[in-house]
């Protein structure tokens, strides 16, 4: 198995060491938690978005599509779950303060590599099944947003999207629970000031 791969299929697992490095080293500050999570909803608000128009394929094991879907973000951008990922760690590693800036560098550079890996070979599997994917990738960049959306049939089911984010939603929520106590156990965040996620 090549290393994209074994990447693809754990990717859902792959980032579990980095969430423990981050919690390890967290020294969590209000500051941090008031400029992190509002990266994090983002994040998330914009995987939701792309699960809506993707279904439940994002959970996949394997490599492939049963459709092209351009429609909702993807009309955007040609990774929108991705690039949710990345929002989301950079937000939970902001608001655990975790040896910043270093921690943020360390997250950030796992991920795309991890996305560097994994992308070719999406995109590789759907210029095979799908004649169309070559205007749609002409048309629309992997991560940069373009300006309008590029268009397509299909609409958002939202129902469907909560339901195969609901694990995602679930670590979310933990996560800022956990941050936020080590916080207070700290004592960073008992008396409720302003602090910069510095320090």
């Amino acid at each position: 198995m090549k290393l994209g791969e074994f990447l693809f299929r754990y990717r859902s697992y792959t980032p579990i060491p980095l969430i423990i490095l981050v919690l390890v080293f967290s020294r969590p500050t209000l500051g941090g938690i008031i400029v992190g999570y509002p990266m994090v909803v983002c994040g998330e608000l914009l995987r939701l978005w792309s699960a809506a128009h993707i279904g439940g394929s994002s959970r996949s094991c394997r490599v492939g599509a049963q459709h092209l879907v351009t429609t909702g973000p993807y009309g955007y951008i040609r990774n929108p779950l991705y690039l949710g990922n990345v929002i989301i760690a950079c937000g939970e590693t902001i608001a655990a303060s975790s040896l910043f800036p270093i921690m943020l560098l360390v997250v950030l550079a796992f991920l795309c590599i991890q996305y560097a890996l994994i992308i070719p070979l999406e995109e590789g599997e759907l210029s095979a099944r799908f004649p169309r994917f070559v205007s749609y990738r002409k048309n629309v960049r992997r991560i940069i947003p373009r300006a309008g959306p590029y268009g397509g049939e299909g609409e958002a089911d939202w129902r469907v999207g909560l339901r195969s984010e609901r694990a995602t939603l679930i670590l979310r929520v933990v996560l800022l629970a956990v941050i936020v106590g080590m916080g207070l156990w700290g004592g960073d965040l008992s008396n409720l000031q302003f602090a910069t996620i510095f320090g």
